[in-house]
């Protein structure tokens, strides 16, 4: 029986691994360098995107962005659990992000899950100031090439979010340009996906 990939879950998924491999160049290609032939396969798509001139990822979507190249994204882990592959188009996908309550739990708890002991991540959540800029602080040290971002992402989530909307906005046209021109070669990395 013959399996009907949804367009635009591709679409979204290279919208949201466009930023990763942005972010993350170095741990990107050391946690997936395993899957390529050879080392330019990797950023193969992703240096022939850059020449369409998409737009950049604003430094402040960094939080939703970071990769450590061993687990997976918080954006990448919220975005696997909340849509269905077959179903969504890529406007629905973004309705997914607008759930701005879900998305702060799941984001609080992938980057605060760590200091568990020294942080109560639900009073992190209700907005209590002094264990959020607890939070701020510890993350700000440890990503500080970012720290005005973590800062955000605790005390002006709405407004990230409505950036992370944006940005996606501008970028999903531009990719989904780049699939229709590219679309064999789609074709192909979907069919060998499947065999798997």
């Amino acid at each position: 029986m013959a399996v009907e990939i949804n367009r635009d879950t591709s679409i979204v998924y290279d919208a949201i691994n466009y930023p990763i491999m942005f972010f993350n160049p170095d741990n990107f290609r050391s946690a997936f360098k395993i899957y390529a032939e050879k080392e330019t396969d990797l950023f193969e798509n992703y240096h022939e995107f850059r020449k369409t001139s998409p737009p950049d990822p604003p430094k402040n979507l960094f939080p939703f962005f970071f990769f450590d190249g061993r687990v997976k994204t918080v954006i990448t882990t919220y975005f696997d659990k909340n849509h269905v592959c077959y179903n969504h188009t890529t406007q629905s996908v973004l309705k997914i992000f607008k759930d701005t309550a879900n998305l702060k739990r799941a984001i609080y708890y992938y980057y605060l899950e760590q200091f568990r002991e020294n942080i109560d991540i639900e009073l992190v959540i209700k907005g209590d100031v002094e264990s959020t800029s607890h939070a701020a602080a510890l993350l700000s040290a440890i990503h500080s090439d970012y720290p005005t971002q973590f800062y955000l992402l605790f005390f002006k989530f709405e407004e990230l979010v409505e950036e992370l909307i944006s940005y996606l906005k501008q970028l999903i046209p531009k990719v989904n340009l780049f699939h229709v021109k590219r679309q064999s070669l789609y074709e192909e990395i979907i069919n060998n996906f499947l065999k798997r």
